[in-house]
């Protein structure tokens, strides 16, 4: 049985339960979030086995066998998006002379308990949670009600991460997480029990689609065969599921009281589409962040034409204001 840490944890009142501290995963997320003067991890675990023999940071490398050489209490800290599959990974080698607990990196605060030099590690990719929080505080929200589509891992590189630990201990708060990829539902329905999960996608009407499912390339999964088929090259396998869709507009009238604060949108092609069958008028939100299309002009003209400034823009992504609230800026 493994034992998963669902919130943030700091690592100096639990590093005494364990004999060993190792890393799952070698790749960027490691790379940009690990540190030494954090805390001491024992040896990384390359699931892939690619990159066993090599070192990161000074730090050995070893394929998932190690862990057969495992003994004690051992807690894993999981650099990657694939949780579920690092789960079934650790489950082969766990047996009587070992016991595994697993974290998320960025649930994992180290530094000195309580103060300001405690860690404060990003959840979303660019950044875009620290300025989705700091356009908040700016015009004055105390609470927020969001609507996230797209939310693929529900901590990892996810937009409202922050938001969900931030405000949901609020009677105000609501968060509404739109995700057509069954392989996100438990871990979604796990970290973010304060939200409402709705297991479908967004498109122009209620209908059901092909969805082009990546089980190696998370992420990219996608409603647009173009997409679907550009990962193929790249040399990624999908399967195809068909997934109840609905419209923009009947999400939000069937689930918010009132108009959400905020829309959070990565639909891995779908942008545009969704933005264009929104109803701006009915559902004006206050801060909207959406992916950069190819031709971003587009986008931006939209955007303006519907009362909207760009506060700020990140490699990926665009953080949109109400302009009635720009002056707060």
């Amino acid at each position: 049985m493994i034992m998963k840490y669902l919130y943030k944890t700091h690592f100096e009142k639990i590093k005494d339960k364990y004999d060993q501290v190792i890393a799952w995963g070698c790749g960027p997320l490691f790379q940009m979030n690990y540190s030494k003067d954090f805390f001491q991890i024992d040896y990384i675990i390359d699931g892939t086995g690619k990159k066993a023999g090599k070192s990161e940071q000074g730090i050995e490398i070893y394929g998932e066998r190690k862990l057969d050489s495992a003994h004690g209490n051992i807690l894993i800290v999981i650099y990657t998006i694939y949780e579920n599959q690092v789960l079934e990974q650790i489950q082969k080698h766990i047996n009587k002379e070992i016991t595994i607990d697993t974290i998320i990196f960025s649930l994992l605060e180290s530094g000195i308990c309580g103060s300001k030099q405690s860690t404060q590690i990003m959840n979303a990719k660019c950044c875009e949670d620290f300025l989705l929080l700091s356009a908040i505080r700016q015009i004055g929200l105390s609470c927020v009600k969001y609507l996230e589509i797209g939310v693929c891992h529900p901590i990892i590189r996810n937009n409202t991460y922050l938001l969900n630990n931030q405000f949901s201990m609020k009677e105000e708060y609501e968060g509404v997480l739109v995700e057509a990829n069954p392989l996100c539902w438990d871990l979604i329905k796990e970290y973010r029990k304060n939200d409402k999960l709705l297991m479908c996608g967004i498109a122009k009407r209620d209908e059901k689609m092909p969805f082009y499912i990546f089980p190696n390339y998370l992420g990219h999964s996608t409603f647009v065969k173009e997409i679907a088929e550009k990962g193929k090259q790249d040399g990624f396998e999908y399967k195809i599921v068909e997934v109840s869709v609905k419209n923009i507009n009947s999400i939000i009238e069937e689930n918010f009281h009132d108009v959400p604060d905020i829309l959070s949108l990565d639909a891995e092609g779908m942008d545009y589409e969704i933005l264009m069958s929104w109803d701006y008028k009915k559902y004006h939100f206050k801060i909207i962040v959406s992916e950069i299309m190819d031709d971003f002009e587009i986008l931006q003209e939209m955007m303006v034409q519907r009362g909207y400034k760009m506060y700020t823009r990140t490699l990926e992504n665009v953080i949109w204001i109400d302009n009635r609230f720009t002056m707060h800026i």
